[in-house]
């Protein structure tokens, strides 16, 4: 897939956290706070507030060894000279 905006707002139609949340209400499993995070940036395990306490986030390198924040994809893109439509 070409990197768009178009592109970008189909994933976004696309990614729905909302639907899993909705699906796991009542069943007393704590779910994170925010629906997105940075990827890469964990080296060490951090405690997370949840619905329902706390959740343990791991080491949480990305896959190419980089930093990746959802909020700043064109960023992304960018750096790893992709072209952006």
């Amino acid at each position: 897939v070409d990197p768009s905006a178009a592109a970008a707002i189909a994933v976004r139609k696309t990614y729905r956290p909302d639907i899993y949340r909705r699906s796991l209400q009542g069943t007393g499993i704590g779910m994170p706070n925010a629906s997105l995070k940075v990827e890469g940036a964990l080296t060490d395990s951090v405690g997370m507030p949840t619905t329902q306490g706390t959740l343990t986030l791991g080491p949480d390198g990305f896959f190419d060894g980089t930093r990746f924040d959802p909020d700043l994809l064109d960023d992304y893109i960018r750096a790893n000279r992709l072209p952006i439509n």
